[in-house]
């Protein structure tokens, strides 16, 4: 958190705090209770951002098979607190996957999605081997002629 005490006040020392994403922007001369009241303000708000935060986080949060878990706020796969390294289009299928986990995606659909050009089913299906390997084979479960789910952990 940013908080500027300065004696500054040209447009553009404030354009340059507006673009830090400041919390406070204080000119000189400035009184000691306003400076502790800045900062009261700024700690209460770190507070509050931080349980926010830690809400966004665990429902941002799916349960997959295996103990792994992919935060979709992230765009991350975990494994035991451990990220789980994949390449930008694995994790984008792992993103995409997870944010319709509750139906099967077409094939087609999939590889829309993913390349935005027409692509062969065998691309998708070297890209899910490939984080088969990284992985466990359950994560990303085929629906037979059909699509792909992701493999979510049971109840």
């Amino acid at each position: 958190m940013i908080i500027f005490l300065t004696a500054y006040s040209d447009k553009e020392m404030i354009d340059f705090a507006v673009e830090s994403n400041a919390f406070a922007y204080l000119l000189k001369p400035y009184r000691d209770k306003e400076i502790l009241a800045t900062l009261e303000l700024a700690k209460a708000k770190l507070n509050t951002k931080d349980i926010n935060q830690s809400d966004k986080r665990m429902s941002s949060r799916v349960e997959l098979v295996s103990g792994y878990i992919f935060d979709t706020q992230l765009n991350r796969l975990f494994l035991h607190n451990e990220e789980v390294p994949l390449g930008n289009k694995a994790l984008k299928l792992m993103q995409l996957l997870c944010q319709n986990r509750h139906i099967t995606m077409e094939i087609e659909s999939i590889t829309n999605m993913l390349w935005e050009e027409p692509k062969s089913g065998q691309t998708l299906r070297s890209l899910i081997h490939r984080i088969r390997e990284a992985t466990c084979y359950d994560l990303i479960q085929n629906i037979n002629k059909f699509g792909y789910k992701i493999g979510l952990k049971r109840a």
